[in-house]
């Protein structure tokens, strides 16, 4: 169905009569687990934070525990995070 006020069709109105291609259809996009999403902010707060639990566990708003649990789970180390 198309709603149009003039006699003339806008480009955006064609738009809506092309077939739904959502993320998960269009070439190229990657589509990342929760885990994946997790895991990779968890490496990115440590990175920032060169390594520091207490900080990071802040940041990210949970207990210094679960950065340990975290850090199991995905099996990353603390070299990783270390500043030099």
């Amino acid at each position: 169905m198309l709603l149009e006020k003039g006699k003339t069709l806008s480009l955006a109105a064609a738009r809506t009569l092309l077939p739904y291609e959502g993320p998960e259809r269009r070439r190229n996009v990657e589509l990342l687990t929760l885990d994946e999403i997790e895991r990779r902010h968890i490496e990115r707060v440590l990175e920032v934070t060169g390594g520091n639990r207490p900080k990071a566990a802040k940041i990210l708003g949970i207990n210094v525990s679960t950065i340990y649990r975290k850090l199991e789970k995905y099996n990353l180390t603390d070299k990783n995070y270390e500043s030099n």
